[in-house]
């Protein structure tokens, strides 16, 4: 009977928990160590990945230069090929490029080629002003005795394409010369940009103080407005000016433009003696350089 009992007890005693215990806990290494494995695989696939990438990328930068080169205009090409180089070439002054241009009839040129026999040409002009200018500096009468000098200094002078240059040249020269030339183009020509510019160059602080006294007298009387500045003027013009100075003084003779209707007299205190007179008369007596 008491046998009986404990086979009883037995049979309703719990089951054991540790195969539950070991069973959960093989299942959790097992996953752990698959889920390295896993995440391993999975960072090999990444860097090689990547590592196709960049060496796509890279095969692509090595390939762009040499499309963008192919790609590349042929009036780009190097100095001795295609168009670009040649008008290049010309606009550096190469003679061999612009008699090969100039060869050709206008319409069978580029814009790019005209406008380089025009670089070209003002180039040349801008060298032969620098061997003016040392001549000039040198030996500064043959701006004015050396006939040829003379009329090639006016023909740059009054050239679009050369004439600031040109003007500023005429400034930068160290003796009286160089603000006698600038006079020549205010006084020689239409009132326009160019005789504009040449004056502003005439009156400027490091030119006026160049000029000589007789045209220094008379650029004193062209900036006089007020009769008795004028009157001033005329003590030093009557010293001083020479026969550049006739023109300049004949406006004073007129005795009309001035009020409200423009019939009074500009200049009515020159009237009193014979200061003008005695100006007129004494220019005439000394030439222009």
């Amino acid at each position: 009977m008491q046998k009986d009992s404990i086979a009883d007890a037995s049979m309703f005693k719990p089951p054991s928990r540790l195969p539950v215990v070991l069973g959960v806990v093989g299942g959790l290494v097992v996953g752990a160590v698959s889920g390295g494995l896993i995440g391993a695989q999975a960072g090999k696939s990444g860097k090689s990945a990547r590592g196709e990438r960049t060496a796509a990328s890279a095969s692509s930068a090595a390939a762009a230069p040499s499309a963008s080169a192919s790609a590349a205009p042929a009036g780009s090409a190097a100095p001795g090929g295609a168009t670009g180089g040649l008008a290049a070439r010309a606009a550096s002054g190469e003679e061999a490029a612009k008699k090969e241009i100039e060869a050709r009839p206008v319409g069978e040129r580029t814009a790019d080629e005209v406008t380089a026999l025009a670089k070209a040409r003002v180039e040349a002009k801008k060298k032969e002003l620098g061997e003016l200018a040392r001549k000039i500096t040198l030996v500064p009468k043959v701006a004015k005795a050396d006939k040829e000098v003379a009329a090639r200094l006016k023909e740059l002078s009054s050239d679009r394409e050369i004439a600031t240059d040109t003007l500023r040249m005429f400034a930068s020269l160290p003796s009286p010369i160089g603000p006698d030339l600038l006079y020549g183009v205010v006084a020689g020509a239409k009132k326009s940009d160019t005789t504009e510019l040449a004056e502003a160059l005439l009156y400027s602080k490091d030119v006026r103080p160049k000029a000589s006294l007789e045209l220094s007298a008379l650029l004193d009387l062209r900036r006089a407005e007020q009769c008795e500045d004028v009157k001033k003027a005329l003590a030093d013009v009557t010293r001083n000016a020479d026969r550049r100075a006739i023109v300049p003084l004949m406006r004073y003779e007129n005795k009309r433009g001035c009020g409200e209707k423009k019939t009074d007299d500009c200049w009515k205190c020159l009237r009193e003696g014979d200061l003008l007179k005695e100006a007129q008369k004494a220019v005439q007596k000394r030439p222009a350089p």
